[in-house]
């Protein structure tokens, strides 16, 4: 029993606020070694309710606020929309919680950084899964790769995700073309938006093309963005709402070298568990082929990295907090971008 009891201490105690989303985020921690889902909070008492039911030992929280008064509750997961966020993470880092989040990450760069120089300031950490903390194990491939066989600058990257939705407008943010600019883009290509800017550097400018196919929302269901990096190289990528398909959501990946490639291909089941592979090629006759499962993959949430760095208590570096504010200065300039053909993203 003491030796049960002492387990338990040793897991981290997380609590979820927004449920929509955040609810097969309670599964997952569910199945996570190390952690233990301590609480729910969501403004719908009747979305608590029903996922209440399945996870019984979790206590209900009427506000956010009683949540960040629970001395038990160590770490919160912020999965409500982006709206604003940096304000919600500063209130759990004044609580002394740490923190997990979601792509994207907040839709203000100014309001973003502030709040990481923040979680700095008072060691505290803030993980997020797109981009996730140190490089995704697919990403460092690629770069260790091309490193490695001396492929040279990047030239050209495409990133390319779909999956079929069927959604009428709720009057959520989901609908408002500010609040959601360039809907899949912002929605599902920004782990491709994270990719690439891990692959090819900073962001310089980008140009938007949107349309609605059959999306019953007022927001776009297909879309693409051009990128410009400050070094020369070009990015594309593709997402919508309404294309069927394989199991959906394939996250598929081109990167183009002076002297080689990578492919990132759609994710397969070996065992139960989603795969991704990895096509690597250097000249005209080196090549080299990986699997990697998808919970290390670009996207995925590292609970194994946030648990490491709250026990140890290691903040994030700057070089994280840079890549996550780099991404939300191109989703800051795609706002913009939905009424002009090309927008500069604004200097770091």
């Amino acid at each position: 029993m003491l030796l049960a009891m002492a387990d338990l201490m040793d897991q981290l105690r997380i609590a979820i606020v927004g449920l929509r989303f955040g609810a097969h985020i309670c599964d997952e921690i569910a199945k996570t070694p190390g952690l233990v889902l301590h609480g729910l909070c969501d403004l719908d008492a009747g979305l608590v309710a029903r996922v209440g039911e399945r996870h019984p030992r979790a206590t209900a929280y009427a506000s956010l606020d009683a949540l960040l008064a629970d001395p038990m509750i160590e770490a919160v997961g912020i999965f409500s929309g982006p709206n604003g966020r940096a304000g919600l993470i500063r209130r759990c880092l004044l609580a002394g919680k740490d923190v997990m989040t979601t792509k994207p990450f907040e839709r203000d760069p100014v309001a973003a950084a502030t709040v990481l120089i923040e979680a700095r300031r008072l060691g505290r950490v803030v993980h997020l899964n797109s981009p996730c903390p140190g490089l995704a194990d697919d990403i460092a491939a690629i770069q260790a790769f091309a490193t490695g066989n001396d492929l040279g600058r990047p030239v050209q990257a495409s990133f390319t995700t779909y999956n079929s939705y069927d959604e009428q407008a709720d009057s959520s943010w989901y609908d408002d073309p500010q609040q959601c600019p360039a809907a899949p883009i912002f929605r599902l290509g920004i782990y491709g938006l994270h990719d690439l800017i891990d692959l090819l550097g900073e962001p310089a400018a980008i140009s938007i093309s949107q349309s609605r196919i059959r999306t019953g929302r007022p927001t776009a269901d297909a879309a693409q963005m051009l990128v410009s990096f400050t070094n020369g190289a070009q990015g594309c990528l593709q997402a919508n709402l309404c294309s069927g398909g394989g199991a959906g959501y394939p996250n598929s990946l081109s990167v183009l070298y002076e002297r080689g490639a990578a492919w990132r291909n759609p994710g397969f089941q070996v065992d139960g568990q989603a795969h991704t592979q990895l096509e690597l090629v250097a000249g005209r006759d080196r090549r080299r082929s990986l699997v990697i499962p998808n919970s290390l993959n670009s996207g995925a949430y590292r609970w194994d990295r946030f648990l490491d760095a709250v026990r140890a208590r290691q903040p994030n570096e700057a070089t994280y907090d840079a890549r996550i504010v780099s991404g939300v200065r191109v989703i800051a300039a795609m706002a913009a971008a939905q009424d002009a053909t090309m927008v500069r993203v604004a200097a770091p």
